[in-house]
Parts: structure tokens; sequence; C-alpha cells
């Protein structure tokens, strides 16, 4: 009897940790249009984007449930040649919960704590974005208009500044704080390049071994690492090379024996060089 009870209770354990791993994703699209065509769920890999499974939009929805041993990310596809100006692909972090997918003049994904954290950055993005667009139209018009004076140029410089770099310190403090999911990972692959060497440096400090051997993290590193090789102060690294009578020249015949060496190279078969 107690073999009995105990297989009852272990049992019951399984099939509890069982649904707590479970995910459901729960689509709408709210464009008719798109009724009866393939819904996507594709993975990413460093060459494409390789499809690993396919649904249908009927009556305006699609749903997929699964069990998630671990976090994994996917994007979710609508066939973009039905509307090409809208936008038909969001990354979704598959977790245990119930995700919930819309698909509308915005894309937003929400129901777990990972994905309504960025669907909340990216909704401040898109704002910020907007505002970039508006600053710029302003500079555009002006110009246009031949009204653009020193003063107003200096004004919307200033404003497009300070909104940039509110953009820049949202991406900076959204990866930060998520560099340890996949969803963080993917937003600092596509948004790196809008950070300083010390914001990057700051983020790669954090991220996980596995994250920083991908190939294309391998040439943010490298590059890192050579920024900080020739940056101010650093001992210059010495090379020989032909000069235009062919004989071998170092930078080392002339660093050090004066206030500065210009080095300037250029193609040799271009007269006007």
């Amino acid at each position: 009897m107690r073999k009995i009870v105990f297989l009852f209770i272990m049992g019951s354990i399984l099939f509890s940790c069982q649904n707590n791993k479970n995910y459901t994703i729960s689509g709408t699209v709210a464009d008719g249009a798109y009724e009866g065509t393939n819904v996507y769920i594709q993975e990413m890999t460093n060459d494409a984007m390789v499809v690993v499974d396919t649904l249908v939009v009927t009556n305006g929805s699609f749903s997929l449930k699964g069990v998630a041993d671990s976090t994994v990310l996917r994007f979710i596809s609508l066939d973009e040649s039905v509307s090409p100006q809208q936008e038909s692909r969001v990354p979704v972090l598959i977790e245990p919960g119930k995700i919930e997918v819309l698909f509308d003049t915005v894309v937003t994904v929400k129901g777990t704590k990972v994905n309504d954290a960025y669907t909340e950055f990216r909704q401040q993005q898109r704002e910020l974005v907007k505002s970039i667009r508006s600053v710029m139209e302003q500079y555009n018009t002006a110009s246009a208009e031949g009204s653009m004076t020193d003063s107003l140029e200096a004004q919307i410089k200033a404003s497009y500044d300070k909104i940039s770099d509110q953009l820049t310190g949202l991406n900076f403090n959204f990866i930060k704080n998520n560099i340890g999911n996949d969803l963080g990972k993917y937003a600092f692959l596509t948004s790196s390049s809008m950070f300083s060497p010390e914001q990057q440096k700051e983020i790669l400090e954090l991220a996980d071994d596995n994250f920083k051997a991908q190939e294309n993290i391998q040439r943010v590193i490298v590059r890192l690492e050579n920024l900080e090789n020739v940056a101010i102060g650093k001992k210059f690294v010495d090379f020989t090379l032909k000069d235009t009578q062919g004989n071998d020249v170092s930078l080392s015949d002339y660093a050090g024996n004066g206030k500065y060496v210009l080095v300037d190279f250029w193609a040799a078969w271009c007269g006007p060089c």
C-alpha cells in the first residue's frame, strides 16, 4: 500500500513538473488578407532564417503548443508577400507559460516575463525613433524652404543628439539587463554598433562563453582588442614596407624623432594620389 501511495505521489510530482514546462503560443492576425496563408516558425542561424515549423492562419488566428525544457529563441513570421510594407516577423522567447502574439499595425508579444519586457522595450524604442524622424523632418523642411538659421540648426542638432543618446541608453540598459537570455543576445547582435567600445565591453563581460564564442561576436571582440591596441597612449606597432625607391622603411626609423609622424598610404597605380 505504501509503495502504491509513493508511486502515486511521484507520478503527481512528475506530472506537475511537466505542466510547469508547458507553453502555448496564441497568435492573432488583424489583417484579413492573411487568412489561409502560412505562419512560419523560424530559427536564426549565422547564415539565414531556417523554418522549423509551419502553421496556417485560420479565422484570423494560429496556435502552437509544446514543452520547453529550456528557453529558446524563435521567430514567428507571416507571409511577407501578402503585405510587404507591414511588419511581419517578430522574435519570441519560447518559455513556459501562455504567450500571446498580435500582428496588427505593430507586432506585440506578451504573457511571459522576458517577452513582456522585450515588447515594452520595443514600444519605447519606436517612440524614440518616431521623435528622431520628426526632428529630421524639421531639418529637411527648414533646409528646403530656405528658413534654416545657425540658431535653428544648433537647436535641431541638440534635439537630435539628446534623443539619440536616449535611444542608445534604452538599448544599452535593456541588453545589459537581459544578456543572460536569448532576446537580450539578439538585441545586442542587431544594435552593438551603436555602443561605445566601453559599453560593448561592459555588456560582453556579462555574457556567457557560448555567446562570446559565436563567429559574429568574435568579430566584435577582435575589433575591441584592435581598438585597444591603437588607443591614444599605446606604444605603436612597428612595421616595415617598401618606399617608392624599393627600399625597406620601418615606422621605427621615424617614430620618436619628432613631435608626430604622419603615415600616408596610397595605391601605387593611382596617379592623382
